[in-house]
Parts: structure tokens; C-alpha cells; sequence
């Protein structure tokens, strides 16, 4: 179930609704309900929702913000249970959005994943995102597969042995090399997503067995459950050590490895018995140290919280664990990617009033293939392919006429907040495109006079005050400074000398071209 605008049905507090305030053309207005974009929205929005189903949350149902699962075992019991939620939320005044609710479903998609009585598994739109991608050219190309890769780490067995190579080219200083190693790993982690894994759901009553592993470079484990007589894969996790933390003992990186793994897994664990299954018989006295120093002593009170059994088992009885240690997605159409700016303003009749941009549009008519791939007409409008994976795909080019009407509004309008240089030009270069759009808004918020009136100019802070013996006699200090650089004069000249004494402060002043060479008149 999905609650219609969910921020909206909170009530602002009367003494806070002028922290809402923002400014328009036609005055002063304020929130009444609790607006999207508050730094604490989300926590306020997830905390009332707790409140309201405090007495069944994982009793019978679960809540992510304004989105409320309802689970049960038989039709019947779920009939029932979706009564006692539905009564919750009328009684709290709330109102569910009816287009976005689904009832009686055996399977369901939500955070990415496809969850249904058979287990857990990832999102079949997200795993065609990651059969697509294509080869990365580049590290921010490589950034972005593996992050798409890593959100479902947990399905993928050896994911921190098998993402190794493309790891590497993201180091410090490193140079971007594409080999066979890498095309290796690129494909192997496809392959990995693309078979579907199905993690089993977590069952509290069932025993509870975590299986971990440390190598020279990677620590891993599995969380399994034994389900029906058979041992079924709650979820996978591993990682690559530190620097520092490959230079540990054998016996450290185990211990490591057990304490990262809980940690990891605390949700599941804590306030439960487990078992830890590892190939590592010095981690069997963990448990009983009595007389534990430095790191392995800060890992034991760790581990004091939790009612664990450690258990030895040999290698080759121990391969799930110890084999674990060892195109950012584009929507199916190119109109869904475009901004509302044609909406707002006929953009393509705009775009033919500029030649530059006319010859251009008038060339893609001609021939139905451009010369240049990174341009595309759509709907008469003239867009730019944007390769950033932080922007939108298509960026429409925007004409010189325009171009300072829209800087102004991302920097000087009330909810732009005049902000620096490097966040409006961020702002701006995943909304739009033209030539010289740098330099635009550079030229642009250094000329405002705003922030020049309000900002405090960017300097070391002033040193201490050190105090100067009296001076005796005139012109026995004097001091010399250079002021500028001012507008250029008729002269040419952009900087002012001064020369002050220090007794009875006269000030000679003299101007000049440039500060390299000074000329000094007697």
C-alpha cells in the first residue's frame, strides 16, 4: 500500500511553520503540512509511521516511509490482518493511493527487489540494466557498474573476489587499462546477476549458522539457515581489506572477518543464538580469552553482546565462505529523459532564432544521419547527448538569448539561494547545454552583486597582533602597501600605491599599470 502525497498529510506545527517560509512574487507564504526537501522530512515522515503501526510492525506488517507491506501465510489470516492495518491508518485520517496499491499479491517489487513466499531476488528491470551496460571506457564508467553490481552484493557468492580486477583501476594514481582480466571480471559479474539468484527469508525459529573466511586481500561470509533439512543462503557479504588491514595476522584477519560479518548481519543476529562456522581453529578460544590485549581484546568485547558458538571446519568442508574472501540505467525512451523546459517555453521555435543552432537543426533535416552522434533533433527541438551518469541522457541546447535569463534564475531566484560558482555550474550542467556554459556562470557569479555585498571574500584568517616600539621622529617607519585591482582608468592603470608614515599618518598615494615593475619617482 502506498500512501497519496504521505509528507503531505503530516501537520506542520503551528510555532514551526515560519521555518517554512519562502518567497514569492506576490509575497510571504508559509507550509501548512510538511513540505518534500526538509533535511529531517524523511525522519519525521518514518518516525510518525512507526508510531501509527507500533503494535503490528513486524507482527504483520512493514513500513518503509509511506510504503506499508502486509504479509501473511494463508488468504484468510492476510484478510485479516489487512483490516487491522486499513483500520490504523482511517483512524489516523490518512488516505492511501488507490493507483498505486496492490492487494492479495503473491509477489511484489519494492526497494529493487522481487519479493515473494519462495525468497528474495533482485529486480528483473535492474538485472536487464546490468545484461546492458556496455564495456566502460572509462573509471567513472567502471564506478558505475560497480555500483549498480554491488546494491545486489548480497545475491552474489565470491563478489568481492570476482570484482577484484575492476576494483583496481579505481585506485589512487592508477591508469585506466582495460585488459582481458578486466573484461573477465565485467562478465563474470553479469553472469553472476543475470542467473537469478533466490536468497531464502529469514526465519527466527530456524538455526542460524555464519560462515566466514579471511584471505591476503578479502574477508567474506554467508549467513545460512537450516529450512525443511536443508541449509538455505540468507544472504552473501564480502569485502576488500585495507591497507593497513592486510598487514594483520592470519589469526587478526579471521577474527576480523567474524566481527565484520556480525556486525554486518547484526539485524538478523542480535538477541539470537548463532553459530560461527570458520576454517581457523585459533578463533575456537575467541570466546574464552581470559586475559585478551590490544586488537583482539577490543574484538572480544565486541563479540560479548552476542550468544555465539564458534565451531572449526576444515577447508575443504568450508568452500562457501572461503571462496567469498578470495550504464548507470536509462528508461526505455528518449522523451521520458528530457526536462520540462520545452514544456514551459516553446524551446524550438527559440532555438531557430539563433543561426548557430538553426544551421545545425537545418543540417540534422537534411540528412537523417547527423554527422555528429552526441546531437538529436525531437519533436523540432535540437538535444545534446549528456554522458554524465549524474544528469539527464538528452540535454536540450539552449540559444544565446536564453542563456543568461536561466543563469539568473539558478543562482539569483529565492530557492536558488545565490550559491557559489562550482553548485550552480553543477546545477546547471545536468539540466542544460550550450558552448561556453563554464565560463557563463563563472563570469556570471563573479559579477554578482549580491554576493560580492554579502559573502565574506575567501582569505587566510589574520594573524596575531604583534606590538612595534613608538616611533621617535617622522618618516622614521614608514609603511608601503598596493591596493587594487580596481576598473582600468583612462590611463590604464588598475592598482594604487600607498606610502604611509607611521607618526603622523601623511599618505602619499601614486598609481600604476602593474605590480611586476614599479617605477619610483624622487
Amino acid at each position: 500500500m502506498d500512501l497519496y502525497t504521505g509528507y503531505w498529510q503530516i501537520e506542520v506545527d503551528e510555532s514551526d511553520r515560519e521555518k517554512t517560509a519562502f518567497v514569492t512574487s506576490e509575497g510571504l507564504y508559509e507550509f501548512k503540512v510538511m513540505p518534500f526537501g526538509l533535511c529531517n522530512a524523511p525522519a519525521t515522515f518514518e518516525r510518525a509511521m512507526d508510531n501509527l503501526l507500533r503494535h503490528l510492525k513486524w507482527q504483520m506488517c512493514l513500513c518503509y516511509l509511506d510504503d506499508i507491506v502486509v504479509f501473511s501465510q494463508t488468504f484468510p489470516e492476510h484478510l485479516e490482518r489487512l483490516c487491522c492495518v486499513l483500520r490504523c491508518i482511517q483512524e489516523a485520517g490518512l488516505i492511501l493511493n488507490p493507483k498505486k496499491c496492490l492487494f492479495g499479491a503473491k509477489e511484489i517489487k519494492i526497494l529493487g527487489h522481487l519479493v515473494s513466499g519462495e525468497g528474495i531476488k533482485p529486480d528483473p528491470d535492474k538485472i536487464k540494466a546490468v545484461q546492458d551496460f556496455p564495456t566502460p571506457k572509462n573509471m567513472q564508467d567502471v564506478k558505475s557498474f560497480l555500483g549498480l553490481c554491488s546494491y545486489y552484493r548480497r545475491f552474489i557468492k565470491d563478489f568481492c573476489h570476482r570484482a577484484r580486477p575492476l576494483q583496481v583501476l579505481l585506485k589512487n594514481n592508477s591508469k585506466f587499462m582495460w585488459t582481458e582480466l578486466q573484461e573477465e571480471a565485467f562478465g563474470d559479474l553479469k553472469s553472476a546477476l543475470i542467473s537469478e539468484p533466490i536468497l531464502s527469508l529469514f526465519d527466527e525459529t530456524a538455526p542460524t549458522e555464519l560462515h566466514t573466511d579471511a584471505s591476503g586481500y578479502g574477508i567474506g561470509a554467508v549467513l545460512v539457515q537450516q529450512q525443511d533439512g536443508k541449509e538455505r543462503v540468507i544472504a552473501y557479504a564480502s569485502r576488500t581489506l585495507t591497507k593497513p588491514e592486510t598487514n594483520y595476522s592470519t589469526t587478526e584477519r579471521e577474527c576480523l572477518a567474524a566481527v565484520w560479518s556480525i556486525m554486518k548481519f547484526r539485524p538478523y543476529l542480535f538477541g539470537k543464538s548463532f553459530t560461527i562456522i570458520t576454517d581457523h581453529h585459533s578463533l575456537c578460544w575467541l570466546a574464552n580469552l581470559k586475559d585478551p590485549s590490544g586488537r583482539l581484546a577490543r574484538w572480544a568485547l565486541r563479540l560479548q553482546e552476542y550468544d555465539i558458538t564458534i565451531s572449526y571446519k576444515s577447508r575443504k568442508k568450508h568452500q562457501d565462505a572461503d571462496s567469498l574472501s578470495r550504464n548507470p540505467i536509462e528508461d526505455g525512451t528518449i522523451s521520458e529523459e528530457i526536462g520540462a523546459l520545452s514544456t514551459i517555453l516553446n524551446l524550438g521555435q527559440e532555438q531557430r532564432k539563433d543561426s548557430e543552432i538553426s544551421n545545425t537543426i537545418q543540417s540534422c533535416q537534411e540528412s537523417k544521419k547527423s554527422n555528429r552522434s552526441d546531437l538529436h533533433l525531437i519533436d523540432g527541438t535540437l538535444y545534446k547527448r549528456n554522458f554524465d551518469p549524474s544528469g539527464k541522457r538528452w540535454l536540450p541546447v539552449i540559444p544565446k538569448h536564453l542563456r543568461l535569463d536561466i543563469v539568473r534564475h539558478f543562482h539569483d531566484a529565492p530557492t536558488a539561494g545565490h550559491l557559489g560558482f562550482i553548485k550552480t555550474y553543477d546545477r546547471l550542467r545536468k539540466r542544460f547545454y550550450w558552448p561556453g556554459l563554464y565560463r557563463s556562470v563563472r563570469n556570471y557569479v563573479m559579477h554578482c552583486k549580491e554576493c560580492q555585498r554579502r559573502k565574506p571574500i575567501p582569505q587566510k584568517p589574520p594573524g596575531h597582533l604583534m606590538p612595534m616600539p613608538a616611533v621617535e621622529a617622522p618618516l622614521h617607519r614608514v609603511g608601503v602597501d598596493l591596493l587594487g585591482r580596481f576598473p582600468k582608468s583612462l590611463g590604464g592603470n588598475k592598482w594604487i600605491i600607498v606610502c604611509t608614515d607611521y607618526l603622523t599618518r601623511y599618505a602619499i598615494t601614486k598609481c600604476t599599470i602593474c605590480t611586476r615593475s614599479l617605477k619610483i619617482y624622487g
